[in-house]
């Protein structure tokens, strides 16, 4: 799924402030520096059991606590280590010169060993300034504990990191050595079944030779190989989890850590490859062991790179790999309210063409399977003139391959409707959407035929799908983002909003907050007919006390629609858009929506505005007062900006005054599309005004100082009431 662009239009206006935010210092550095959590390693732990764990990160200091979804696992943080800065090194640069006028001095020699050393690390984790913090956090894990995917965040006095993947498995656990300097290093000796847990890291990976595979000395990833013993006729599987751990990378390509594995005998000879599991690109490897002995798993990057959050979990043993069973309806995504109730059948062959075509009875979810390479599943029903049908594929979101499509026909053989790929917002690890959808009015009364195939003309027992024919039951779904929220006592956040219209609904959907505490508000809580996402802001209450990150808080959102005479309520799903390869979006759900508020500085109120709502006529303006609280002189330059807006509304005119400011926004007569409807996010930002007679002057920062309620607002005609 493509995300949003994110481009964003200004109007700047310079001005003096008298009187602005007190707390703004506080907000600019939260917002600029958001405490980030890029990888966790190892990824997870065996229940039963203690691990200490290392979180690589950005904006970290002063790390005091860790969150970790669900009941059997606590944790706690034992250390944090930060990179030297430049100041630092050139220091101990300075340092290593005086010393090396002394280079028969032992102890100096000594020194400048570790000074080497402790500055070369530093230059190389700046590089990557993302991954170049540690946390050392101690996971204790309970003996009870539900084996399971778990999300994992560190709490700092700026807010709660984002969630990563913790793991709690059940078969023993290895790691693999983070320094491997000789060949048992390289090759770590384990016990199967097990899991082992590493990461493959940049540098220099043939340090220590290895003979099963000849190659360039020189690489820029490691490659890592486990040891064990095996016996003639076990049944091997070898399945990787990396891109599961981390789904994407934003500045990669592709957008995550492609992993190959490979598994040699002791003579060296390669018995067995895998560089995917179909379409996931985490390997699973299978094979059946030729002779008893010792074997060797190797894993690494498919282009052979490394990375500090290159971190794989692999399970290896002899494990049954599910694989042909048709898809449960538990399993199943609701596809329409009564879903479950709906009449279902089995797909009979020979149904390959409309002659042999499988006569079905509306409404109906049929059981398929793609059984040979040219398999083309053909259903059969009886339709009426003008009535409406939908005719939906569920596979790949039910963890089948099938790459389907989908064709509505008529009786003669003309094409009523198709379609091959439908996107579904809900399944955003899905970099390819493969699931069919079509909607149509039957032109005429008579006899059609639902077509269903694969694109890639692939085939097996594994090949299952679930279709699903009837008249349409529009429903929705929700997901909002970010998925952790840090903010300010008393200050309004963005959020966005994203639903899923299914089958044709477009009215509005009411937005409101679902069994949040008190002083939390919503605003901007509707999402428009017709739109698929709307931004909204969340203001949060003020907090009393010393500047301390109080408890996260978990909210709730909710939409609310009426269709067909039904009042429709559902919940929407925790997420964050992540980026993949430098472009692409997708919609990651997450454990929950938290909300992390910090006490910091005086203001004990949000920003409020009047009015709440802009009815913008084309070539007209609306003016909108800003109140804000009384404070210090602090800031200048200020600036007012439109965050996001669609085509044709813009700001200005800003006036400062006692107490606040006023701007104006306008819709352009040409551009400003009648009937628009949503909402219009401002942010405000300034320069901070220097302490009078510093000297040297210095250097002028924009920062951002907060984010207005979102304002509600829609298109109307010129002559409108």
């Amino acid at each position: 799924m493509r995300g949003p662009s994110l481009h964003t239009r200004q109007v700047r206006v310079a001005a003096r402030l008298g009187a602005v935010l007190s707390l703004v210092a506080a907000v600019s550095g939260q917002q600029q520096n958001v405490p980030h959590a890029g990888y966790v390693y190892p990824a997870g732990g065996q229940r039963g059991t203690r691990v200490q764990v290392k979180v690589g990160g950005q904006f970290l200091d002063g790390v005091s606590g860790v969150l970790v979804s669900g009941p059997g696992v606590q944790a706690s943080v034992v250390a944090h280590d930060k990179p030297l800065n430049q100041r630092q090194i050139m220091e101990l640069r300075d340092k290593l010169q005086a010393l090396q006028k002394t280079p028969a001095d032992p102890a100096a020699r000594k020194e400048m060993i570790e000074i080497r050393d402790r500055v070369g690390d530093s230059v190389r984790r700046n590089a990557a300034p993302v991954l170049s913090e540690f946390v050392t956090i101690d996971v204790a894990i309970d003996v009870s504990a539900e084996p399971g995917a778990r999300s994992l965040r560190l709490a700092t006095p700026l807010g709660l990191t984002n969630p990563l993947v913790f793991v709690v498995g059940e078969l023993s656990e290895f790691r693999e050595l983070d320094v491997k300097n000789t060949k048992a290093d390289a090759e770590l000796g384990i016990t199967i079944p097990a899991v082992v847990n590493g990461r493959v890291i940049p540098g220099d990976i043939d340090r220590v030779r290895f003979p099963l595979r000849q190659g360039p000395q020189y690489m820029p990833g490691d490659v890592d190989r486990y040891r064990f013993m095996a016996r003639k006729g076990q049944r091997l599987v070898a399945a990787v989890s990396a891109r599961d751990l981390i789904p994407y990378l934003a500045d990669a390509v592709p957008g995550w850590f492609q992993s190959t594995v490979a598994l040699f005998d002791g003579n060296g000879k390669e018995i067995a490859y895998q560089d995917d599991d179909r379409y996931r690109p985490d390997p699973v490897l299978q094979c059946e062991i030729p002779a008893d002995g010792e074997y060797v798993l190797e894993i690494r990057d498919a282009l052979y790179r490394g990375r500090e959050d290159f971190v794989y979990r692999i399970a290896i043993g002899e494990r049954p790999v599910v694989g042909g069973a048709l898809p449960r309806r538990e399993n199943t995504r609701t596809m329409e309210p009564g879903a479950a109730d709906r009449a279902g059948v089995a797909e009979r062959e020979p149904n390959n063409s409309a002659r042999e075509a499988q006569k079905v009875r509306l409404p109906i979810v049929v059981d398929g399977r793609i059984q040979q390479a040219a398999d083309h599943d053909v259903f059969s029903f009886e339709g009426r003139a003008g009535n409406a049908i939908v005719a939906e594929v569920h596979a790949r979101r039910l963890d089948s391959p099938v790459d389907s499509a989908l064709e509505l026909v008529d009786a003669a053989g003309r094409r009523v409707a198709f379609n091959d790929d439908h996107d579904d917002k809900g399944f955003g690890l899905l970099t390819h959407q493969a699931d069919s959808l079509v909607m149509a009015t039957l032109p005429a009364t008579g006899t059609y035929f639902v077509r269903l195939w694969d694109v890639q003309r692939k085939s097996g027992p594994e090949y299952a799908y679930r279709l699903r024919i009837g008249p349409p039951a529009p429903d929705f779904a929700l997901w909002v983002t970010p998925s952790t929220i840090n903010a300010i006592g008393g200050t309004t956040i963005p959020m966005t909003v994203y639903a899923r219209r299914d089958d044709g609904f477009d009215g509005d959907i009411a937005l409101s907050l679902d069994g949040a505490p008190g002083g939390f508000r919503l605003a901007g809580g509707v999402l428009p007919g017709g739109q698929d996402r709307v931004r909204v802001t969340l203001t949060v209450p003020p907090v009393p006390g010393p500047n301390v990150m109080r408890p996260p808080v978990p909210i709730a959102l909710q939409g609310r629609a009426t269709i067909r005479g039904k009042d429709l309520v559902r919940r929407a799903t925790p997420a964050d858009d992540m980026m993949q390869a430098f472009a692409y979006r997708h919609l990651v759900q997450a454990d929950a929506l938290r909300v992390a508020i910090v006490a910091r500085g005086g203001l004990r109120a949000a920003l409020r505005i009047a009015p709440e709502r802009a009815a913008l006529k084309q070539g007209a303006s609306v003016p909108i007062k800003v109140a804000l609280p009384p404070g210090y002189r602090a800031f200048e330059h200020l600036q007012f900006e439109l965050s996001d807006p669609p085509d044709g509304i813009t700001l200005g005119d800003v006036a400062l005054e006692d107490g606040g400011a006023t701007f104006v926004l306008r819709a352009d007569a040409a551009k400003a599309k009648t009937g628009l409807k949503g909402n219009l996010i401002v942010t405000i930002s300034g320069e901070r005004v220097p302490p009078a007679g510093q000297q040297p002057p210095p250097r002028r920062r924009r920062i951002v100082l907060g984010t207005l309620p979102a304002i509600p607002f829609e298109i109307l005609k010129p002559g409108a009431p």
